[in-house]
């Protein structure tokens, strides 16, 4: 399922937030969008998956607007792990994940044989299927986000959008868990700070800044010292990764070669 958005604008308390983002996420592709802190990136997921109402533009899936489904339907299609999502109702690890099979189920059904499998196989492709009878609350934050990720797995959307998917993790896990996410076949659109896992595992980046795209491209064509420069203001060295062959990214420390931010000309 195709991810489009066109010419969407959002305003909060009277200042606007995002101006003019057009973007697509190309079916069973993984797209990323990264930017500092502040640009807009959690904003633009909050509009896609309806937390926030934007006051201009379109959002659309396979050519649908998405405010023509019904949250059901929606929900259905689209799944979502935010940075901050916490799921702390005195639930176990295995009633958290059954929770994405919700949009699934017939109203007031009880969880069928179906759920329960699906529950428990996104708990082993994620790692943690032996903390299924574990309370939530009790796990660690790696644990928490891979629970949560789980949850997202087992609601089999067509869409997923990630919010900073690695919080938490480890290094393994970070790269495990974003493995496992570009095998699921599905269109997924993530937020992420670490450029190295972006150009790792996107096959197209966004570039934000200040509310506004102001570059798209593959990692090899996108991930310029230039590029980093302008949004981050730290210089960088970018080179060819030897083993896999997408960007390496090295970052000069600012102490020692600060360089400030410069525009950036959108293309």
């Amino acid at each position: 399922m195709e991810l489009r958005i066109e010419n969407l604008d959002l305003f909060q308390n009277k200042k606007q937030i995002l101006k003019n983002m057009n973007l697509t996420a190309k079916a069973g592709q993984v797209t990323g969008i990264i930017g500092p802190n502040g640009c807009g990136k959690s904003s633009l997921l909050r509009c896609i998956y309806g937390a926030v109402s934007p006051g201009h533009g379109r959002i659309l899936l396979n050519g649908q607007e998405s405010h023509s489904f019904t949250r059901r339907n929606l929900a259905r299609n689209l799944a979502v792990v935010l940075q901050s999502q916490t799921s702390d109702l005195g639930l176990t690890v295995l009633e958290t994940v059954l929770l994405g099979r919700i949009p699934h189920k017939p109203a007031f059904g009880g969880n069928r044989k179906e759920d329960l499998a699906l529950a428990r196989e996104s708990l082993e492709r994620t790692g943690i299927i032996h903390l299924e009878d574990r309370a939530f609350s009790t796990l660690s934050g790696g644990e928490k986000q891979r629970a949560l990720i789980a949850r997202s797995l087992s609601q089999a959307p067509r869409i997923l959008l990630m919010d900073e998917p690695t919080n938490h993790l480890d290094i393994l896990q970070q790269y495990e868990i974003l493995e496992l996410v570009k095998s699921l076949g599905i269109t997924v659109l993530l937020v992420l700070h670490d450029l190295n896992l972006a150009a790792t595992f996107c096959e197209k980046i966004y570039a934000m800044q200040k509310g506004h795209l102001i570059a798209q491209g593959t990692p090899e064509t996108l991930l310029t010292n230039k590029l980093i420069q302008a949004l981050y203001g730290i210089d960088s060295l970018v080179d060819q990764h030897p083993a896999r062959g997408h960007p390496r990214i090295t970052f000069n420390h600012p102490r020692f070669n600060h360089t400030e931010r410069t525009a950036y000309e959108v293309h």
